[in-house]
């Protein structure tokens, strides 16, 4: 979500919300976004339009809401993953890697979107994927996300909850090459500084929307879980020279946690791009727990928070896009 002054809030459309943190800029310096220096290929349906939700606005006492239509990407049913494949791919690419390697929770959005893309380019894709959800039946491992993995040539096997599962799929990657395959390993989220680009490219988007329309937003919401989106979205402002605040909904991870690692990521993307360090003391935080992980679909609940400046943000734990299809 996202949100203007005197409450204009900019939401961009994901899923579901565990722990709010907030990220404000300090006055960053500027730069030139030349991503066209990166390896890319085109997947995105960009750019995403933004939208008013008014009566939305209006239940919440706020009429200036709106939303970023990033579940309009179109790959595989769209999703934010899709802006982080088009720099993954185009990297893999330049690396003439032969196979993509990635992990994920059983329903991942991410390995879906991963296995879309390889599957578009003609590439292998292998996926690990993680029991994060105890006491699911049979067909929450058939259906949903993994069918659409399947529809899309992808292989793939399970992992147990609470493995270091990044760590678990980076060693199958590298002993992948004495079977005669060159592997391109993808953290979980396509989380890396490559990925995050997707993000700045998106925040690219939104500033230009804002200098063509005049309409200028207090706030970006947004999920935060293996923190490609905030961090690419940080970075992106910060370089472009626009104080935009991005508050993250962490999904998984506690605020402590999730704020250190996406300062960490916003980094790395400032330096690949060769923009100025964004410095920790920008990052505040405020907690608000609530939520499931990835591929729960619990009855919709939609609970309202009290956030700085007097504003007001919506979090929904229900997921926009399906999971688990009923077998």
């Amino acid at each position: 979500m996202a949100r203007q002054r005197r409450g204009r809030i900019l939401a961009a459309e994901r899923g579901q919300g565990c722990v709010m943190a907030e990220t404000e800029a300090l006055p960053p310096g500027t730069t030139a976004l030349a991503l066209d220096r990166f390896p890319r290929i085109t997947l995105c349906h960009g750019p995403t339009p933004i939208e008013a939700m008014p009566r939305l606005g209006e239940e919440l006492g706020d009429p200036s809401l709106f939303v970023k239509r990033d579940d309009c990407t179109g790959l595989a049913t769209g999703g934010n993953k899709t802006r982080r494949q088009e720099f993954l791919v185009g990297e893999a690419l330049r690396e003439t890697a032969d196979m993509r390697v990635t992990q994920g929770a059983v329903q991942s959005s991410h390995v879906r979107q991963t296995a879309a893309a390889a599957c578009k380019i003609g590439m292998k894709h292998h996926a690990l994927l993680e029991r994060r959800m105890p006491d699911r039946d049979a067909g929450y491992e058939k259906t949903g996300a993994v069918l659409l993995d399947e529809l899309f040539g992808a292989t793939y096997e399970f992992r147990p909850g609470g493995l270091d599962t990044n760590a678990e799929a980076a060693n199958l990657a590298r002993g992948l090459p004495a079977q005669g395959h060159r592997p391109y390993f993808i953290p979980g989220g396509g989380s890396n500084p490559t990925g995050a680009l997707g993000y700045v490219e998106c925040a690219r988007e939104i500033v230009h929307n804002m200098a063509e329309t005049g309409q200028r937003f207090d706030w970006l919401v947004t999920a935060t879980g293996s923190t490609g989106t905030q961090a690419g979205l940080v970075a992106g402002f910060h370089a472009l020279g626009d104080a935009l605040p991005v508050m993250g909904v962490s999904v998984r991870r506690p605020r402590d946690r999730q704020m250190s690692a996406v300062h960490a990521l916003t980094q790395k993307t400032l330096e690949k791009l060769g923009a100025a360090a964004f410095r920790a003391a920008g990052f505040s935080s405020m907690t608000a727990m609530w939520g499931r992980v990835t591929g729960f679909r619990p009855r919709a609940r939609w609970r309202r928070s009290a956030s700085p400046r007097g504003s007001r943000v919506f979090c929904s734990t229900r997921s926009i896009r399906p999971r688990a299809w009923p077998g």
